[in-house]
């Protein structure tokens, strides 16, 4: 009896490292604003590496 599972092969992935965010500012609001638009645009760059879509970039700016 075959058994079919199925396998994943590590794909290397041109998306240059982003930088950390400084969470600096006195205002907890500006951190968190910040960091959910790093967490963002972290999800975009594996996006891209799993499905080839390129990211859209909706006002992360």
């Amino acid at each position: 009896m075959r058994v079919y599972r199925p396998v994943f092969v590590p794909v290397k992935c041109n998306v240059p490292k982003l930088e950390r965010p400084s969470l600096s500012s006195p205002s907890l609001s500006a951190n968190i604003q910040v960091l959910l638009i790093y967490t963002e645009m972290l999800e975009q760059d594996l996006r891209f590496c799993k499905e080839g879509k390129q990211p859209q970039n909706k006002g992360a700016s």
